[in-house]
């Protein structure tokens, strides 16, 4: 019989001596593990406990690798709950900064001085015109809490328009930037009266009817006049940027930067005066009879 060559005589050394293990356990199970058996017992323990140890060693990390495997699951599900921990803590601080900055919003339209004494209505701008050819924006208050057609809209900073038209609970203000809109004002510093007009979206004001010999300097500040009854007086409108003649006009032109910036509007006040039409008057009289309808902001 040929012997075992390479891969086959390791294979066959195993076989004999699980076999000789197996042969010793036995016949050691009935002798107790005395004399001769017992040293032989020894000397294959001897042989057999650094190979069991080796396998420990070379097992252990693949213990550890599978209790990896099977934690795995925990540690995605933790990674997930902070990610979306962290989603609701930034969420809360930017609704708290915004609530922030509508407080003060509405804070500043009471900074209007001039028009302390008079009734108003705080509203919320809802929509914008989306057309430049007619400004307007929507506001969230109507007839129902005392605003009518005809009525000033302005911030803490200055002048925003007039009431063109309202409903149960929606009003539209036109804009003194439209250039349908008249506006009866004066210049502060030498008390020349004029109106001003709109030239649209993004463009200068200007004052009409200024003759050459009238004084106007540039950062000469524009105000509300109370002639004609349509705003009360002093309501800040802007400050003159450029005044010029021009040859063959018998009229200055005179350009206006507006103190507001149209396009952030976001809170409002009605002023509620009584108008010369029924339908002012009445909405005056509702008005008495009411809050100013203040918008309240809560932080989250």
């Amino acid at each position: 019989m040929a012997a075992p060559r390479g891969g086959q005589r390791s294979r066959f050394t195993v076989m004999v001596l699980v076999m000789v293990c197996l042969t010793l356990i036995t016949v050691d199970s009935k002798a107790n593990g005395g004399g001769a058996l017992g040293a032989v017992r020894s000397a294959a323990r001897d042989v057999f406990v650094p190979a069991q140890s080796g396998l420990g060693q070379v097992t252990q990390p693949v213990a550890e690798f599978a209790d990896g495997l099977v934690n795995a699951g925990d540690l995605k599900a933790e990674s997930r709950r902070l990610r979306d921990e962290n989603a609701r803590l930034q969420s809360q601080v930017l609704q708290a900064a915004d609530a922030q900055r509508q407080l003060t919003a509405l804070l500043d339209l009471n900074k209007l001085e001039v028009v302390k004494d008079i009734p108003r209505v705080a509203a919320r701008v809802v929509n914008t015109a989306p057309s430049n050819v007619q400004l307007t924006v929507e506001i969230d208050r109507g007839t129902s809490s005392g605003v009518a057609p005809g009525m000033p809209v302005v911030v803490g900073s200055g002048l925003v328009g007039r009431i063109a038209s309202s409903s149960g609970d929606r009003s539209i203000v036109r804009l003194i930037t439209d250039p349908d809109v008249n506006v009866s004002a004066r210049l502060a510093p030498s008390g020349t009266l004029t109106s001003v007009k709109g030239n649209g979206a993004g463009a200068l004001l200007r004052a009409e009817e200024i003759k050459p010999d009238q004084q106007v300097g540039e950062g000469d500040a524009v105000v509300t006049s109370a002639i004609g009854g349509n705003y009360p007086d002093s309501i800040p409108i802007g400050r003159v940027v450029k005044a010029e003649a021009v040859a063959g006009v018998s009229y200055q032109r005179v350009e206006i930067e507006p103190v507001i910036d149209f396009g952030r509007l976001e809170f409002v006040n009605v002023l509620v005066r009584r108008g010369p039409g029924g339908a002012e008057e009445r909405a005056d009289r509702a008005a008495t009879t009411t809050t100013t309808a203040p918008l309240v902001v809560r932080a989250p």
